[in-house]
Order: structure tokens, then C-alpha cells, then sequence
């Protein structure tokens, strides 16, 4: 399983939409002036979750419309490198424009129009892989949706260097392809880009996430964390994680749930099956199976695994290696 590039140009408005209902799911496309199409559309899909990294321009002026019915299940996020956009969203417009880039955003109904001249950067990152870093990082959401404020301001350091990430990531590609290629690094690169995202851009999660991962955890689970990244593969019972965090038993647990919505380990179990499906989405590798993939990271019941499993992320194991390994390579 790899990366997937290609270069699509389209002198029919009619192409174009049809392109792009492809790469980020259902949409209105609307052309403003009468000047010829021209559109173009360079980009890299990740396999791990399916996340596009591109540059795409109409060389007409166009209007972009999400129905809040529709069933678009991505963020679209751009940023402009010529030209400008507006967003229209719940009667409010956000201008868009080299120093400010814009999100197109699930379940809402919303308009963005670029002008002729707008050519653009642009990330398109399906919703559930969003929700799924925002879990493995904070905990089951318990039915709420991630929300991203819908204005990227490029003044604001972190949101300027995720840009300043993408575009390298880009305009280099032809330089760093073959790093993409190696198994695992790919779905790694993505997970960092949405962790970042989530991070850097106001929304449901940034607060949250800077408490919990910018240095703001207790100390006690600062230590835990840190044990656990050396020794999450090992056996790991509750008397060591009580004596690592130097906290009573009670105290342990009290801080668990708050954080993460679940006791020690019940965490220490969701990040090994979390490690095991990043695994399993980059590629089983020569002569490793799901059983020895779940033995090398702690499971020992493997009927226990596969039930567990499943009941994280709604499929068997060995549906998410079968996918993988049918992936266009």
C-alpha cells in the first residue's frame, strides 16, 4: 500500500465537478463569469487514511456549494497562494486570502467562492480519520462531533507552520516520495498532521488537547506516558502504573477517567490496539501475520483480541489487513 499521485486538468466545468465529487464527496459547482475553465488539480492521496495534499485552481470564477444534507464527510481546507475566496457560512463570510485560508466543514451548509486568479493549496482529510486521532488522543467523544472554527489565520504561528508543513510536503514531493514509501511512515504522517491540526486550529478540541499534551498533564501521568512509550509493548500490570505515577490506587483511577473516559488499563489495552491497527493499515510485512502482529503487542487471547478489536474501530482485524493489502500499491 502507497501513496497515490496524480495530475488532472479539465476544460468542461461539468469534468471538474465530477473529479472532485471523487476526491471529497458530494458537492454543487457553479462557474460566475464567462471566462474559459481551465482546471487543474496536482495532488498526493496518503494511504493510511485517505488524506489529499494538493494545488487545484479553476481559472474561472466558480461558487462551491455544501448542502447541509449532503453526505460530504470530509474537511476541506485551503489556503490561497493567488487570488481569493469567501466562505459563506451560517450568514457570515470569511474572506480567504494568502495570509488567511478557510475550512470547509461536515454538516453544515455553507458557499465558498473563489475568483478567476484563486489558485490554492488544499488538504482534504475525511472526517472519520479526524474523529479517530481526536479519540486516540482524548478519549471516546461520546457523540460529539469535531468542529474546526471555519477561518485560518496565518498570524497565529502554529496555524502558519501547519501551512508552511504542507506546502513543503508538496512542493517537495518529488524530492521525498520514496520516504513516503516505507512501511508505516506514510499513516504516521498523517496522524501528525491532523494531530497538528487539532492543535493549531480553534475548535472543539484545541483547549483540551494543549492541557493534555502541552506539558499541562499532572505529573504523576507525565510519568506514565513516559513509561508507557518505552514499555507499552511489555506486561504492564496496575501496581506498576500506581508506583510509576507515585499516586494512590484511587487517585490513579480518578485521573484516568478524567482525562481519557476510562481506567488505566482499559488505556493501556486502546493504545496497544491502536498501535496494532496502524500496523495493520501500513502493511502486514513478510511473513508476519495479525496473530503475531497482536503477540508483539501484548495480546496473548487472541479470540479476546479479535472480539476487542473489533468492538474499537467496528471491524475484524483481519478486515483492516485485507484492505490494506488491496490498496493500489
Amino acid at each position: 500500500m502507497s501513496t497515490e499521485e496524480f495530475a488532472i486538468s479539465h476544460h468542461h466545468l461539468q469534468a471538474a465537478h465530477h473529479w472532485m465529487n471523487r476526491v471529497c464527496g458530494p458537492h454543487e459547482l457553479f462557474q460566475r463569469s464567462r471566462s474559459p475553465v481551465a482546471f487543474r488539480h496536482e495532488a498526493v492521496r496518503f494511504p493510511g487514511f485517505g488524506t489529499v495534499i494538493g494545488r487545484i485552481g479553476y481559472g474561472t470564477a466558480v461558487t462551491i456549494g455544501v448542502q447541509r444534507d449532503a453526505p460530504f464527510k470530509v474537511f476541506s481546507l485551503s489556503l490561497p497562494q493567488a487570488g481569493e475566496q469567501i466562505l459563506q457560512l451560517r450568514g457570515e463570510r470569511h474572506v480567504s486570502t494568502p495570509q488567511r485560508g478557510v475550512i470547509i466543514s461536515p454538516s453544515a451548509e455553507q458557499a465558498l467562492e473563489m475568483t478567476a486568479q484563486c489558485e490554492k493549496l488544499q488538504v482534504v482529510i475525511p472526517q472519520a480519520a479526524v474523529a479517530r486521532v481526536a479519540e486516540e488522543l482524548l478519549g471516546p467523544a461520546r457523540g460529539r462531533e469535531v468542529a474546526l472554527a471555519p477561518g485560518m489565520d496565518l498570524r497565529d504561528p502554529a496555524v502558519s507552520a501547519w501551512w508552511q508543513m504542507i506546502n513543503q510536503t508538496f512542493t517537495g514531493w518529488g524530492r521525498t516520495s520514496p520516504l513516503w514509501h516505507l512501511p508505516g511512515l506514510a499513516a504516521d504522517f498523517e496522524r501528525t498532521l491532523i494531530k497538528g491540526l487539532l492543535m493549531a486550529q480553534p475548535g472543539s478540541c484545541a483547549d483540551r488537547l494543549s492541557d493534555t499534551l502541552g506539558g499541562r498533564l499532572p505529573a504523576s501521568m507525565q510519568r506514565v506516558e513516559q513509561f508507557l512509550a518505552l514499555r507499552l509493548r511489555e506486561t504492564i500490570d496496575l501496581a506498576q502504573l500506581e508506583a510509576v505515577a507515585g499516586v494512590s490506587r484511587q487517585k490513579l483511577y480518578d485521573t484516568f477517567h478524567a482525562l481519557y473516559g476510562c481506567t488505566p488499563l482499559g488505556y493501556v489495552k486502546r493504545r496497544r490496539l491502536e498501535g496494532v491497527r496502524r500496523a495493520l493499515e501500513a502493511g502486514l510485512r513478510p511473513g508476519e501475520t495479525v496473530s503475531t502482529l497482536a503477540l508483539h503487542w501484548g495480546f496473548n487471547h487472541l479470540s479476546r483480541f479479535s472480539r476487542d478489536y473489533a468492538e474499537a474501530f467496528g471491524e475484524l482485524p483481519s478486515h483492516t489487513a485485507a484492505r490494506a493489502r488491496h490498496q493500489p500499491s
